[in-house]
């Protein structure tokens, strides 16, 4: 009899108990301008003795080859445009005029060439989680804490059963009034729904009851296994009743032939009730309208093919001005339908609904 499940979730919980230790992503994009410079002078002085010792090994293979005209030449330009006037000169201008050329170019190379570049944020927060689940969707990688929490921790579902489960028509003291002196199967007609009116509302007040303890009891498991695990034994005792014809103590499905008793020493004989043209003998599911309700074979059957249609109606209530007594109210709006049956109500295990609530970041 569940009206409505409403959900309560917790981003923020689930987010802080998983707790993430570190996590990475992955762009491309260019070098800092900060990491250039540093590798530039990580490099200068290792590139700097090569280009030396570089340049001191072609002037000395040149003295093997002094006669070539075009390395003459070549020399005499060097010397013109670096004005040197020794060997030593020489060296040192063009090691740097090498060195300022090298190095250029690997400021130049290492600006504007893109790569893969992989950061790692160590334990981010909630807040920097988002913005790098918005910023680097595709290549966010996080390593949870745990890899496995209580559903509790982030998760809490509280149920909003029918309204009917906490009204005064499964009180004690709606049934009291009911039952009245007693003797109800004297009072009226087994036709009447008042005949058997005490055991269904018994019934419905065990229904809310069992209902309300069933979720409690497995609320984790209750929207996959819990309903079916409940109905079916449900249908099994509404089964075991029907099959064994037992006696209501309502007697809305058999009545004992008094005559029979006296003329039979004492073996009482039993007479099916009809409703319509469905016979207690024969099917125990017979029902037929009455007040707004049904009655019928056995009061759990009556009750589950009945609606609350006429306890959403206060003058229905009232029809007979015999509930004035009490201040018996009107049931309130409910997500189901006015003519939806008891059977369907308890098939969602008369919850209303479910108050979920989620919190990730916890």
């Amino acid at each position: 009899m569940i009206d409505l499940w409403s959900p309560n979730i917790s981003f923020f919980s689930y987010y802080q108990t998983f707790a993430p230790l570190s996590c990475t992503i992955e762009y491309i994009g260019k070098n800092n301008i900060l990491d250039v410079i540093t590798s530039i002078i990580g490099i200068f002085g290792e590139l700097s003795l090569e280009l030396k010792l570089f340049f001191i090994l072609i002037l000395r293979s040149s003295e093997k080859i002094r006669n070539n005209l075009s390395f003459i030449a070549m020399k005499t330009v060097i010397k013109n445009l670096f004005i040197c006037y020794n060997q030593q000169q020489m060296i040192t201008r063009l090691q740097i005029l090498f060195l300022t050329i090298s190095l250029y170019c690997i400021f130049l190379y290492s600006t504007y060439t893109t790569q893969l570049i992989t950061v790692e944020i160590n334990k981010p927060t909630y807040s920097i989680y988002q913005s790098l689940s918005l910023n680097y969707s595709q290549s966010l990688q996080c390593f949870c804490s745990n890899i496995s929490i209580p559903y509790q921790s982030f998760l809490t579902i509280k149920p909003r059963f029918h309204n009917l489960c906490s009204s005064q028509f499964v009180s004690q003291d709606w049934i009291n009034y009911l039952y009245g002196d007693g003797d109800l199967v004297y009072r009226y007609s087994f036709t009447d729904f008042r005949a058997s009116a005490v055991g269904q509302f018994q019934l419905l007040a065990s229904l809310c009851e069992i209902s309300q303890e069933t979720v409690n009891d497995s609320l984790v498991q209750l929207l996959t296994i819990t309903p079916n695990l409940l109905l079916n034994i449900f249908n099994l005792i509404r089964e075991t009743l029907g099959a064994n014809m037992i006696i209501s103590v309502w007697s809305v499905n058999w009545l004992i032939a008094s005559e029979s008793i006296i003329y039979s020493k004492w073996a009482a004989h039993t007479i099916p009730i009809v409703y319509g043209k469905c016979n207690c003998g024969t099917s125990w599911t017979c029902t037929q309208s009455s007040q707004g309700m049904m009655t019928g074979c056995y009061p759990l059957e009556s009750l589950l093919q009945s609606t609350l249609q006429c306890f959403y109606n206060q003058s229905c209530i009232d029809s007979t001005n015999k509930f004035t007594q009490l201040n018996i109210s009107s049931l309130k709006a409910s997500q189901y339908q006015i003519n939806t049956t008891i059977q369907s109500i308890l098939n969602n295990l008369m919850v209303e609904e479910y108050i979920i609530n989620k919190s990730y970041e916890n």
